[in-house]
């Protein structure tokens, strides 16, 4: 996730570093997109909440975390930058990209009145 490549898309240490600097959940974190990195006054969050792609497992987990300096130090801004700027929808494009598929599976399983 440094200078180098920052859009590359297996960074293989971004959802663990995001997961240690957040205390965000494994799908919380699939199912982030580069618009959820916004900026709150002058801190760049992530916003974490409901979308297409990811339900939040309740109210209370609905919320906006400081994106920690370490993760801006190794390039992080740059990388998600680099994201918008291809248009990706995932900011982990390949987990996301399974989880999507995932949630859509399980959709599908549900419409036959499952639960």
């Amino acid at each position: 996730m440094g200078a180098r490549r920052p859009d590359h898309p297996q960074r293989p240490l971004l959802v663990p570093l995001i997961a240690a600097y957040t205390g965000a959940r494994r799908e919380e974190i699939a199912g982030l997109m580069p618009k959820d990195i916004i900026k709150v006054e002058c801190t760049l969050c992530f916003d974490i909440d409901g979308n297409d792609l990811r339900r939040i497992k309740n109210l209370p987990s609905q919320r906006k975390v400081p994106i920690h300096s370490h993760l801006i130090e190794l390039g992080f801004m740059d990388y998600v930058e680099a994201l918008r700027t291809k248009g990706s929808p995932f900011l982990v494009p390949r987990f996301g990209r399974r989880f999507g598929k995932l949630r859509q599976e399980a959709r599908a399983a549900n419409a036959g009145g499952y639960r």
